[in-house]
Order: structure tokens, then sequence, then C-alpha cells
């Protein structure tokens, strides 16, 4: 289109032609007024509807200078009907001409933005033939030049599985006539490059499919947000599992609720096929609970109000755990709740944890002895009942106070060892020392000082138990002394009742032997019972003295060969085992440090009870031992009747028999004897069943220190 100067160049001249023609051709009735159209229509297409106004007017105006120079006469009806003509041509060609340079101009305005919105875009574009070559593209964020890739196929191009997968989605996009969006992978050197492609028909105005256009956007970072966002959620999730802790979310007006993964297996619940909703929340806590929970929920849709407490819920399989719910509540622009969120963790243990703690805290408090826990620095930070009426402080008055207020000054060097040995880690166990009251009066304690540490077992402190030491004293030597006179008095009194004893069972033997057989029956029945009675008694003597003598005699402690020791007594029994048609099993045995005698004692009374005690046809006993942790460890076995359970206890105790006097003779000291001998010894000794039959006892030998 020429410039609008040019425009009115060409019609001045136009006009001034037609002008100098009419004046040339004077014929009469003939004005050329079609040509005056030309340079009207040039300027209202030129120029506009103004312009075809003008032109209109100059039009007018030159034909009629043309009609009077030519002496070309018009009558009125002419001039109105020529000017009606140039105006309304003017008018509506300038009209028809503005429309049209406007829509071209916004055909252009909109290629241009087109054109500039491509050239900024990430987006790959292109158009391709039915034979899927390339007719056009744009391909920034491939970076290929359009020169190698218009004309060329995508075969031509390239050739790895992703490039074969988006040319087989073009070949169906040319045979379905219908778009296809995929997502594709390409390598850019050794990253890969993700893009969302969309494929749509390109069709020619009748509508029939002439190739493909396609778009691509490089959704890379996307990607990689979205891998990130799922390892983040993995990482959540394993998070979540790891602290106990799941989230929920609950739309209030759709009544959609959704639990994380880890909520899910608190409540026991699958994922997948559980349906969740408020209801079926509230189905699942405790009944005891559920009214309390819903009345804390309800407030907080009232108010607005985070909440948080404590809840049990019932999983499928019975078990009651303990949550720890806390929740957030979303209002609308109005005030309204219209969504709720939080989290739910697993507190079971800590709630148990809790009370066992709370409990320990009582019986600490209200324990008789006193507990006392201090720092580092030996500031006292725990305080107990049994403290204060040991010590005679009360709480507020010793906490934060030094434990050197406790300590004697003789005893405060051993107090600095053993507070630096304990914050090494070495607790010292039941040691006696003496304390210092608020009086001033000293008691004598036990204590047992162990390591105080925190969460992390680092040591920040120590705690000690300390018990009055003084009325156990007390009772002790009490105890000890009225235990020595009685032995004292059963052994004066066995030792003194023997005489008498045997002077009674002389006479008696003697009125058996003369008169035997000359009194009646009767009087033969009395005198064998006398003479029962008074052989018992000898025994019944005998025993005490012998159990006497086993606590009061000092142990003479030497290296023993028990082999030797076991044969002694073997020896003394050889009777008892030919008269029963036993034997006795002697394993390897080693040497201990303890009284010979009293050794064989405890052999002797175990071995002729495995004799006694026996119904089988051949009695057998093995005697063995084997090392243990601080001595050694002997054991006597038999193929006797055996010993109930609910008797190993009861046969250790003095005159306990568990059988009647005419099955199984003795006095029932014989097993007591061993108990005091052993335990003298620092040892222990006890019985038990066998399974194939029989007994077995058991005592330990300590090794001496």
């Amino acid at each position: 289109m020429p410039s609008p100067r040019a425009v009115i160049v060409i019609s001045a001249g136009l006009f001034a032609a037609i002008l100098a023609l009419k004046l040339t051709v004077r014929t009469p009735g003939f004005g050329f007024p079609l040509l005056y159209d030309i340079p009207v229509s040039l300027l209202a297409i030129g120029l506009g509807v103004r312009g075809g106004l003008v032109g209109a007017t100059v039009g007018m105006i030159v034909y009629a200078i043309g009609d009077a120079a030519g002496e070309v006469h018009s009558n009125v009806a002419g001039y109105v009907s020529r000017a009606l003509t140039f105006y309304l041509l003017g008018f509506v060609l300038g009209l028809y001409s503005e429309r049209l340079r406007g829509a071209e101009t916004r055909v252009r305005e909109s290629e241009a933005h087109f054109r500039a919105a491509i050239e900024g875009s990430p987006v790959v574009v292109w158009q391709q033939d039915r034979d899927l070559r390339y007719t056009w593209i744009h391909n920034p964020a491939l970076g290929l030049d359009a020169a190698e890739v218009l004309g060329r196929t995508d075969a031509e191009l390239s050739s790895t599985a992703s490039v074969d997968r988006v040319a087989e989605v073009k070949k169906e996009v040319l045979r379905t006539g219908r778009g296809r969006r995929i997502e594709a992978e390409y390598r850019n050197g050794d990253q890969p490059v993700y893009f969302d492609v969309t494929v749509n028909p390109l069709r020619d105005p009748d509508g029939t499919v002439v190739g493909i256009t396609g778009a691509a956007i490089d959704v890379s970072e996307l990607k990689r947000a979205q891998q990130e966002l799922r390892k983040s959620q993995v990482g959540l999730n394993r998070s979540q599992e790891m602290a106990g802790l799941g989230s929920w979310e609950w739309e209030i007006p759709t009544d959609d609720v959704s639990w994380s993964e880890q909520l899910h297996r608190l409540y026991g619940t699958p994922p997948e096929s559980f349906e969740v909703s408020y209801q079926a929340f509230l189905d699942r806590v405790h009944p005891d609970d559920r009214e309390r929970v819903e009345a804390v929920i309800a407030k907080a849709y009232e108010t607005g109000d985070s909440f948080e407490f404590d809840h049990r819920v019932v999983r499928p399989d019975g078990e009651v755990l303990v949550l720890h719910a806390h929740g957030e509540v979303t209002l609308d622009d109005h005030g309204r709740p219209v969504r709720m969120a939080g989290t739910a963790q697993d507190v079971t243990a800590q709630r148990q944890a809790e009370v066992s703690e709370r409990r320990l805290a009582a019986i600490v408090e209200q324990s008789e002895d006193a507990i006392i826990a201090k720092d580092r620095d030996g500031l006292i930070t725990e305080w107990n009942q049994g403290a204060e009426r040991l010590y005679g402080y009360p709480t507020e008055e010793a906490l934060g106070s030094p434990i050197s207020m406790l300590i004697p000054r003789d005893k405060a060097a051993e107090e600095w060892t053993v507070l630096t040995r304990v914050l090494e880690g070495h607790p010292m166990e039941r040691y006696e020392t003496t304390r210092l009251r608020k009086d001033g009066r000293r008691v004598a304690v036990w204590v047992t000082t162990s390591p105080l540490r925190d969460a992390n077992g680092t040591i920040i402190g120590a705690s000690s138990v300390s018990r009055d030491v003084g009325s156990l004293k007390r009772a002790q030597e009490e105890l000890e002394r009225q235990n020595a006179e009685l032995e004292q008095f059963a052994y004066v009194a066995s030792h003194d009742l023997q005489e008498p004893l045997r002077s009674i069972a002389g006479f008696v033997q003697l009125l058996e032997r003369r008169y035997k057989g000359e009194l009646d029956d009767d009087a033969d029945r009395f005198i064998g019972f006398v003479v029962g009675g008074v052989e018992r008694m000898q025994a019944l003597i005998d025993d005490l003295l012998a159990y006497s003598r086993a606590g009061r005699a000092e142990l003479q402690r030497q290296p023993v060969n028990v082999g030797e020791v076991v044969q002694g007594a073997v020896a003394l029994l050889a009777g008892a085992i030919d008269e029963s048609g036993g034997s006795v099993e002697i394993g390897d045995l080693p040497v201990v440090d303890a009284d010979r005698g009293a050794l064989r004692q405890v052999f002797q009374n175990l071995i002729s009870n495995g004799l006694k005690f026996n119904d089988n046809g051949s009695p057998w006993v093995e005697v063995s031992a084997s090392r243990t942790a601080d001595g050694w460890g002997f054991s006597v076995e038999d193929n006797g009747i055996g010993i109930s359970l609910d008797h190993t206890d009861r046969i250790f105790r003095m005159f306990q028999r568990l059988h009647a006097r005419d099955e199984y003779g003795g006095t029932g000291i014989g097993l007591p004897i061993c108990k005091r001998v052993v335990e003298r010894h620092g040892g222990r000794i006890w019985c038990e069943p066998r399974a194939e039959g029989g007994t077995a006892f058991r005592f330990t030998i300590p090794d001496r220190d």
C-alpha cells in the first residue's frame, strides 16, 4: 500500500488529468463523470473515510469547474446525483478501507505477539506433513538448527526408544484424527530431559488431515521436583513411622478425611480398603474415651481453637494404644470451621513409663531407707521422706545443700574416694560407714552408691540408699547372743541327759534280759516300748550334740582333697552299702579349702540318705563336682524314692520327717547339719528331683578370699 503522501499526489494528478481531458474534449453532454470516481476511490482506499469525503468534495469541485470551462451545462438533479455518488463512494470505500487496515493491523500485531511468544517461549512447536517430515519447527529446548530438521523425519534424525514411541503416537494421530498427549524422555548428553508432548491433527479448509502439529514443554524440573517430593514423602513416612507419628486432615463440609500411612498403621487399618471418615475414627476410639474426645473436638469446632489430648484406640486385634492428638482448625472468611488437620503420636510406652515412674517415685518417697541424689559437685538434688527421718533435715532445707553436711570429718576422705569412684562409673555396694544427723549425733548406716545417668548415658551425679544399721546391729547382736545361749543350753542339756539316759537304758535292758518271758505278754510289750523309746532318745541326743557341735566348733579350713573325704565317708558306710546291695560312684573331685571333718559329715549324711530312702533293689549314689563362677559345686544324686518339690525346703529344718518312723528310721537332724556346715563355709545347699527318678542334692563351697 502506497504512503498517504503518494496517494494524495497520485489522486491530485488524476484530478488534473481528468480536468484537462474534459477541457480538451468539448463534446456537449460528455462530462467524463466515471473518471472522477477513480481518484475519489483512491483517496478513500488510501486514507479512509476522511480521505474519501475530501476526495468526493474535490472531485465535485473539479467536475463543476470542468463543466463551466467546457460550457457543459448540467442541471441541478445531475449535480445532486453526481455529489451523492462521490460522497457515497468515498464514505463506503473509506469505511471498508479503514476496517480492512484495522484487521490487517490486528493480524500483524497478533502475528507479532505470537512470534514474540514463540521466540521467547521454551515450548518446542512444530508441524509435519503426512509423511511426518518437518515443515516448520521452533525448538529452543533442543537447541537444533531448523535447517537440519526441516524436510526430515524423526527416524532420520534419531533412533531411540523414546523417539520411536513418539513417532508411533504421531502415526496414530494421522490415522485416527484425534489428538494425544504423552510424556517422552530424551537424552541431552548424560542428563535425561523430560517433555510433556501434545500432538494434534493439522487439517486443510475441507477438514482433511494433511499433517500434524505438536507442542512439547520441557518438564524436567517438574519431574525432578516430583521425584524429590516422592523422596520427601517416603522420608516423611519413614520419619513418621520411626516417631510413631501419624497425620490426618478433615474437610468438614464434605466429611472428607485422609490419614497418612503411619496413622493407618497405628489404627491397624488397611489404607487400600478402609473408608476413612469422622465416624470411622470415633468408632475406633476406646468406648470409655469416646465422649471426652467428641467434647474436645466439638469445642474446637465452636471456638476455632487448637486442641491437644490423649485418647485410647482399639485396634482390630484388640490391642489398645494410647495416642496423643494435636489439631488445628481452619476458618473461612465468615469464621466458620471448614478444615481440621493434625497429628497423632503413639505414646503408649511413654505413658506406661510415666505411670511406672510415678509408682517408683511413690515407692522411693515412702521408703524407710534414706534415698538421696546429688550432682557432680556434691549438691543434693533429691531427698525422700526416709532421709528426713534418718537425718532430721526437712526436704526444703536439704535440697541444694552440700552432701558434706552429713559427713563426719573423719569420713570426709572416704566420701571423696567413694564419690570419685562412682562418678567414674563404678557403683559401691553396701559399705558400712557413719553419717551426721542434724542434731549432731552420729548414726551407723549401710550405704549403696550408684552412678546417676541422663538419657544419653552421661553420668550427671550419684544416688545413694542408706539404712540405719544401729538398730539392726543391736537386734543382730541380741539374736546371736540368744542363739549362743540356746546352743549352749542344747549342748549342756544333751550332754547332761546322756548319763541318766544310759542308766535308764541299762536297767531297762537288764529287766528285759532277766524277766523277758517270765511275765505276761503285756509286760514284755511294755518293756519293749521302753527299750525302743530309750534308744530313740539316745539317738536324738546324739544328733542334737552333733548339730550343736556343727555350729559351735571352729572350722579348721585347709586344702582338702574332696575325693579322699568322700572315700572316707564311703568307708564309714561300708556296712550300710553291703546291707542294701547298693553302690557309690565317685567322679573327679577337686581340692577345696574346707574343714575336713565337717565336709566328711556332709557327704556321709547325703550318701547315707541316698541308700536309706531307696526302694530300688540296687541303690545307687553318684558324687560329682563342677566349677562355678566363685568356687565349686558338688552333686550327690541317687535313684531313691525322690522328694516332692513342695518339700524341698522343709527337709532342711530340724526334726522334719516326711515318712513314718516305722518306714524309715532317723531323727530328721542329718540334713539340717549339712545345711549348717555348708552355710558356715559360705555356700548354700538345695535339692531337686531327678527326671529319671530319685533326688539330686547340690551344694557349693566358694573359694576362700
